[in-house]
């Protein structure tokens, strides 16, 4: 109502071609004192969805809409340029990771399991054998936890295509996938981490990057549960010529 009421104030205002009376001035400027005070209280809304009072420091953190428009720009070139790459970015990378080339024979390993958040939390090693056969790389995996305790696993990978593998093993949960291009490879497979239990099923996502001597490769997992990270590791292998 009150709206209206100013659109016909100002109807009448133009059709007589004179200036609003005192009271009707009075009148517009309480209308657009209560527009703009309502109009604050959404863009409050908006800017703080966690209820936070407005000029806090959280209010502050979400208060997207109130950063200046040049900041916000560079704000999104620079999220946008950290996206990850998509594996096929990686096809002109030297010298070329052929996992099963790479695996064959003996390679070791020494690495840090990490907290979510990258804190370090405990060493690991790795000595793998692997035999080449008409079905598969059949490779054959001890591990050495910084707390003493050691483990066991048996994988066969097989080649799909020039640039996809399979593999099936000790821990995998069905079968892991794997891309190849260029120097990088990408191994997704779910971790069987409590035998048994489902409920102990953990997502495993290992990027591998081989190094320009061709011996030397860097291995980064990431294990998450329903999306959340519960653990990462970083490693490095190498080949033994």
């Amino acid at each position: 109502m009150r709206q209206n009421r100013s659109q016909a104030l100002l109807r009448a205002g133009r059709s007589r071609a004179l200036p609003f009376s005192p009271q009707e001035r009075a009148q517009a400027r309480s209308d657009t004192a209560r527009r703009s005070a309502w109009l604050r209280k959404v863009c409050d809304a908006r800017s703080d969805p966690c209820g936070c009072e407005p000029g806090s420091r959280m209010s502050f953190t979400l208060g997207w809409n109130r950063l200046p428009l040049p900041l916000l720009l560079a704000l999104a070139f620079f999220l946008g340029g950290c996206a990850a790459k998509p594996i096929i970015a990686f096809d002109g990378g030297r010298p070329v990771f052929d996992p099963m080339q790479y695996f064959a024979g003996r390679t070791r390993s020494w690495g840090i399991f990490e907290t979510p958040t990258g804190q370090p939390r405990s060493l690991l090693s790795t000595t793998t054998h692997g035999r080449l056969a008409a079905d598969g790389l059949h490779f054959e995996q001890d591990l050495i936890f910084g707390d003493g305790k050691k483990s066991h696993r048996s994988w066969l990978i097989r080649r799909v295509d020039a640039h996809h593998f399979t593999a099936t093993g000790t821990g995998i949960v069905g079968i892991a996938r794997g891309t190849a291009y260029g120097n990088v490879c990408h191994l997704e497979f779910t971790l069987d981490a409590i035998p048994g239990n489902p409920l102990g099923r953990l997502h495993m996502s290992q990027w591998m990057y081989l190094q320009p001597d061709g011996v030397t490769m860097v291995n980064r997992d990431t294990l998450t549960k329903a999306g959340i990270i519960v653990a990462q590791i970083t490693e490095q292998f190498r080949k033994e010529r």
